[in-house]
Order: C-alpha cells, then sequence, then structure tokens
C-alpha cells in the first residue's frame, strides 16, 4: 500500500543511503529518479575481504555517484570509529538502509539521521520476501537479537520508526508494512528501445560452497545437475550461445573447467548482470539461476525473457522452507520452478 500523504516516501525530501552491495547501487539509482532526489549522499560500507567491492565500485561510478567508503571493521578500529563520527557534518531527514544489514548500520543510520527522521529499506535481496513475511529467520541468532532489541530502543528515544517503511521491488506481498513499489522504472527505460534479441543463453552463478553447505548438497551431485541443465539447454539451442555468469563472491576453483567441459562460456562480469543487459541492450533467450535475486530482476525489467529458477536441496536442510518459499513466490511472476530433490537423487 502507498500513503500519498505519508512523509516517509515524500519528493525531494534530503536524504542518504547506506549501502554494500551491486544490487543496492541500483535500488539508489531507482530511488534517485522515483522520488526526485536532489541532495542526498551516500556511504559505502564494506568489508576487506568482500570480493564484490569492485563491482559495487565499478557501478557506482559508472552512474556518477559520489560516495564516502567505511570499512566495516571500524567496530574493531577505534581510529576509523572516531572518523567516521567526525566526518559528519550534516544531517538528513531520510535515510535508505538495505533490509538485511546488521546492527552496526543502525548505528551509522543515527549518525546521519535528524530526530524524528525517517528510515525506509531498499531491498537486501531475497531476504527481504522474508522480512516482509515477518518469517522467522533461522539465522538470526540470539546474539543478533538482543542487539536488534537495544537498537530498537535507542531508535525509539530518538523518534525514529523501524522496521516499517519499505521501497521495495516485493511490494505485491501480503504485509502489515507499508511499502511503495520499486518496478525498476528508471532502468527499464536505459533499456531503450535499440534491443539486441541475442537469443543467448546466461546462466546465473551461485556460491557454490555455501549453497552446498547450507543445502546439505553433495558437491558431485550439484555439478551433475548443472551440468545436465547446461547441456540440455545447448541441446535443446544448438545454434545459440551460452554464458556462465560467476556470482560475485564465489570462489570455486573448478567452474572455468567446469563450463568448458559442457562448451559454456565462462563470463565473470564488473557489475551487477542487470546492468550488464541493460548497458549492452541485450535481451536473452533465457535465464537460468539458482534462486537467485536476479532472476525476478530479470524478469521485471524484461518480462518475456525466458527465466528458469532451478533449486537442489535436501528438504531437511537449514534452508529449505526459505528457498522453496521464495521459488514458490517467483513462480507466481512467470518464473519457471524446477525443484531437485537431494534425498531423492542420492538414493
Amino acid at each position: 500500500m502507498i500513503e500519498s500523504t505519508n512523509n516517509f516516501f515524500s519528493k525531494k525530501t534530503p536524504s542518504i543511503f547506506i549501502i554494500n552491495s551491486p544490487l543496492h547501487v541500483l535500488c539508489v539509482m531507482e530511488a534517485i529518479n522515483e522520488f526526485s532526489l536532489e541532495d542526498y549522499s551516500i556511504i559505502f560500507l564494506t568489508k576487506k575481504n568482500e570480493i564484490r567491492n569492485s563491482q559495487t565500485i565499478s557501478m557506482l561510478n559508472y552512474f556518477n555517484l559520489k560516495y564516502k567508503r567505511f570499512d566495516l571493521c571500524f567496530a574493531f578500529n577505534f581510529l576509523s570509529f572516531i572518523r567516521l563520527f567526525l566526518g559528519n557534518s550534516k544531517k538528513y531527514s531520510r535515510v535508505f538502509v538495505p533490509c538485511g544489514l546488521g546492527a552496526m548500520v543502525y548505528i551509522v543510520c543515527l549518525n546521519y539521521l535528524k530526530k524524528a527522521g525517517h528510515l525506509v529499506y531498499i531491498d537486501d535481496g531475497i531476504a527481504t520476501i522474508a522480512i516482509l513475511k515477518d518469517e522467522k529467520r533461522s539465522f538470526v541468532n540470539k546474539r543478533a537479537y538482543i542487539m536488534y532489541k537495544l537498537v530498537k530502543y535507542i531508535f525509539k528515544t530518538k523518534k525514529i520508526e523501524i522496521d516499517k517503511y519499505f521501497y521495495t521491488l516485493y511490494s505485491d506481498i501480503s504485509t502489515l508494512k507499508i511499502v511503495y513499489p520499486n518496478s525498476f522504472t528508471n532502468l527499464s527505460k536505459c533499456l531503450g528501445e535499440k534491443q539486441i534479441h541475442s537469443n543467448d543463453i546466461y546462466f546465473i552463478g551461485t556460491v557454490v560452497d555455501r549453497v552446498c553447505k547450507l543445502n546439505s548438497i553433495p558437491l558431485d551431485l550439484f555439478k551433475e545437475i548443472l551440468g545436465n541443465l547446461m547441456d540440455d539447454a545447448i541441446k535443446q539451442n544448438p545454434d545459440k550461445k551460452v554464458f556462465y555468469i560467476p556470482h560475485g563472491r564465489d570462489r570455486s576453483s573448478f567452474i572455468v573447467d567446469f563450463c568448458r567441459l559442457h562448451n559454456v562460456e565462462y563470463h565473470p562480469l564488473d557489475e551487477a548482470i542487470e546492468l550488464y543487459f541493460v548497458k549492452n541492450h541485450i535481451r536473452p533467450l533465457s535465464v537460468y539461476g539458482y534462486v537467485s535475486t536476479a532472476l525476478l530482476n530479470i524478469k521485471k525489467i524484461m518480462p518475456d525473457v525466458n527465466v528458469i529458477n532451478w533449486y537442489l536441496a535436501s528438504k531437511k536442510s537449514v534452508l529449505y522452507e526459505n528457498r522453496h518459499n521464495v521459488s514458490v513466490y517467483y513462480a507466481t511472476h512467470g518464473i519457471e520452478y524446477r525443484f531437485f530433490d537431494v534425498d531423492k537423487l542420492k538414493s
């Protein structure tokens, strides 16, 4: 729902963005255009070992967005922590912050947000879906929960509401939150009419080691299913090129040779795949992904593209229910769902 008189979503309100991923940059650009922002700043919170930092920076530079960068380890570095606060010369009426980040981000919010200011969440991938539905997240430990309660109390003393207002791609989800829809309208316009119907097929990679661990997947089985999907895509489209776009965080050593084995071109990007398609006016034939956030984004930007979401997991795994629910939600948007049951395939 949208409350037209709600100041949380008003136009031209001086705003600050706190981000730390390529997806957040896309959301920032949409918000700047949607809310006609002229007075805004961007804080880029990083981790020193985060290999996606280069992608985020590349995209910030592409959009000519100025930003201040701070390392998330400043909590353990007193001088950096002080520098963050001394560097603040202005308070803003509104802050946009990813909904899946931790308590330290809220501390940064307090440093830049006026008393009784407005806090609006932008998407942090599929985590947003569970948050909007108020689903219990199994990865939130007791310490994180205590920190959240403390942060919530501090914000209350500052007359700032948290966990309520969302500028989101998932605005059709039934929720008690107050949402304003992000439809990637600006990004879609950037695609323009000079679209190249490349008819190529793209596989969006995932963080293989983490996915296998959390979904109870033997690595050999993951390779087998992915390889079969690639082989089938080539068999059904023998005259088309097939590309594999690795996830920005994936460090798998096998994937380059694996792609070569299956006649798939390994094609790393220095930007989000959504921006890659838009910049190059590419309209692919099909896009495959392992419960990837990009699948829904691509479907919103290019509704006629064939998008396939594949999910290999044990139903006993910690993430099964959450990822299955996401996949069912994707299916309501025309994204094909292919589920592979680890327990049955192993037996």
